[in-house]
């Protein structure tokens, strides 16, 4: 029969055998020990195997604190000394301690205090929580870090931004690094390349600049905190880092990496306005071309704004009927006859004049109008070919050039579709020009619609070839028939033995496969001979003609195309 327990005693003056005391403790998963303060001993009554390395008897309280990790030791102990001097009824503390694997585990430990006939003890309990702890650790990991890279991300950076602040570092700079056309190199040589490429890049930003000071906010775009604030030292450290970015070597693939920088320098500013301002920056050295950086300025801002509202502009330009269509002559090579002429848009600004494309394109790109904008491009063209078609003056194609952004989704070939039966022209009389960059947007949606174009009898041409990464991939791969080659490249032919091999290397290859080549940018006999005699097919520049109204081409075609194919025939 169980002995019945006088509820008029203190808790602490029950008596209960050690024996069943030992069995009770060893029923939980917590160690117990007590700790008798003025004799300084220290005693766990637990023998739990998996908290062996805390089992002492009669230990002082120095000693135990000797197996707490470094980093743990003096938080411990000085939560351990404000418990005992102070007014807390409770000690709670987390720290690491060695196992007898010589490994270190995490342990909650907690406690009470007791005062019995002048004797202070604390009766306590140690928790091993180390699976808990890892488990955070990975959820940790999984919200402040770059699963690929390692490297700490965005909300790390952002949640220890204010310790950085508020640190005798306070003087530091963003740095807002980007890939070059990280989405080609995804496309065109795999996304496993891709993934070699961040790791590298992202081994050399940790060396460079320690990993906490490095982070990757974005898919190909690196945060880099630096502690420099003046100019020339930014300007400086750039070089030196683009230097290095340049030698990543990948494999055997003949890739050359580029990045482009935006700078910010830390003033009074909190986070998201410093990335801001990084960011803002960074788009501006890409527009800039490869291999840029730019550090923000106040009037950088107000270029953001002017073209925030050019980009209005240009959408209240369409509805007024502002723009207007330019024709540019291509010339063969063979006859000198007129063979095709290409497209070109132009700005009849009310206040500015007449605005070239690479003023108001880009803007158009970067806030969404090129879509609108691009519609009107093709109806024009295809209304101004329409009227070439009636009055028989019909140069043999006319060349259009299409966007990235215009290529991809479901409603551009509709709509050629449309403008097909409304103006009752031939797609075979037109051209339809892809710049290689555009190709990075989404290469394997813009193949798609570019084979559609093809079945519908549309030629495609690959404008600016040598501008991208110039990839042999694409003469291999896409569904074009003509290459037309960059005017950077025929502006150095004559001086460049560089580029006059890479010239009609791309003419003999591109012949190989059935395609034909243009060259643009023609401006000096010297240059037209050369080209003649690497067998480049058809010819356009400034020798010929600028491009010209749609009133001045036709006086234009009538001299040169009608009047000289004449000449020729007689």
């Amino acid at each position: 029969m169980l002995k019945k327990i006088d509820k008029s005693k203190k808790i602490d003056e029950i008596e209960i055998p050690y024996s069943v005391f030992k069995d009770l403790v060893d029923t939980i998963q917590d160690g117990l020990w007590v700790y008798n303060v003025n004799e300084d001993k220290y005693t766990s009554y637990s023998e739990n195997p998996r908290l062996s390395y805390l089992n002492k008897k009669d230990m002082p309280i120095n000693e135990i604190t000797l197996s707490i990790h470094d980093k743990d030791r003096e938080n411990t102990m000085i939560l351990f000394n404000k418990f005992l001097t102070g007014t807390e009824k409770k000690y709670e503390s987390i720290y690491r301690v060695k196992n007898d694997r010589d490994e270190y585990v995490w342990i909650y430990s907690r406690g009470v205090k007791r005062l019995k006939n002048n004797i202070i003890k604390i009766y306590g309990s140690h928790l091993d929580i180390t699976e808990k702890m890892n488990m955070q650790k990975k959820i940790n990991d999984l919200a402040y870090y770059d699963s690929l890279t390692g490297l700490p991300n965005r909300e790390k950076i952002d949640s220890e931004f204010l310790n950085l602040v508020n640190s005798e570092k306070s003087n530091f700079s963003f740095f807002l690094l980007e890939i070059d056309n990280f989405d080609y190199i995804n496309n065109m040589f795999s996304y496993e390349v891709g993934e070699k490429l961040l790791r590298k890049l992202s081994n050399l930003l940790e060396k460079r600049y320690k990993k906490q000071f490095t982070s990757k906010i974005n898919e190909g775009q690196f945060l880099i905190i630096s502690f420099l604030n003046e100019e020339k030292e930014i300007t400086r450290e750039l070089k030196c880092l683009f230097s290095s970015i340049n030698e990543i070597y990948l494999d055997d693939l003949e890739l050359t990496i580029s990045v482009c920088c935006g700078v910010s320098t830390y003033k009074n500013e909190n986070f998201k306005e410093l990335l801001k301002y990084a960011s803002t920056a960074l788009y501006k050295a890409k527009s800039l071309g490869k291999n840029h950086y730019y550090l923000y300025n106040n009037q950088l801002i107000q270029s953001v704004y002017k073209m925030l509202d050019i980009s209005h502009q240009i959408k209240n330009g369409i509805i007024k009927n502002q723009f207007e269509l330019f024709y540019q002559p291509i010339i063969s090579s063979k006859t000198g006859l007129l063979k095709g002429i290409e497209a070109l848009i132009r700005w009849n600004h009310p206040k500015l004049g007449v605005i070239p494309p690479n003023e108001f394109i880009y803007i158009a790109e970067k806030y969404s109008e090129m879509k609108n904008l691009e519609r009107w491009i093709l109806n024009k063209a295809f209304q101004n070919l329409r009227d070439w078609v009636m009055s028989g003056d019909l140069p043999l194609f006319i060349s259009i050039n299409l966007s990235a952004k215009g290529l991809i989704g479901d409603s551009l070939i509709p709509y050629l579709k449309d403008l097909i039966d409304r103006y009752g022209v031939s797609p075979k009389k037109i051209e339809l020009e892809i710049t290689e960059t555009s190709l990075l947007e989404n290469l394997d949606l813009v193949i798609k619609d570019m084979e559609v174009l093809k079945l519908m009898g549309f030629k495609i041409s690959l404008d600016d070839f040598g501008t991208g990464y110039s990839s042999l991939l694409y003469l291999k791969n896409l569904p074009i028939n003509k290459v037309k080659l960059d005017k950077s490249f025929i502006k150095k032919i004559e001086i460049s033995d560089k580029d006059k091999f890479f010239i009609k290397s791309i003419i003999d290859l591109s012949h190989s496969m059935g395609l034909t080549i243009v060259a643009e940018g023609v401006e000096t006999s010297s240059q037209k001979n050369l080209l003649i005699e690497y067998n480049c097919d058809f010819l356009q520049g400034y020798l010929y003609s600028k491009p010209q109204s749609i009133d001045n081409i036709n006086v234009w075609i009538k001299e040169h195309y009608i009047e000289k194919a004449s000449k020729v025939k007689e």
